[in-house]
């Protein structure tokens, strides 16, 4: 038997595949999409 036991090394980081580069770095929360509330506005006429 050999003495060397195989080391089960970590996954690496693998790089993204080929493409344009995530807008946000790892680790931040990604950008919520700026979408507001209906706001309740009295239509003209009433």
């Amino acid at each position: 038997m050999p003495t060397e036991s195989p080391i089960p090394t970590p996954p690496l980081q693998v790089p993204p595949p080929s493409g344009p580069p995530p807008e946000t770095p790892i680790g931040d929360p990604p950008p919520r999409p700026t979408q507001q509330p209906p706001v309740q506005d009295p239509r003209p006429g009433q």
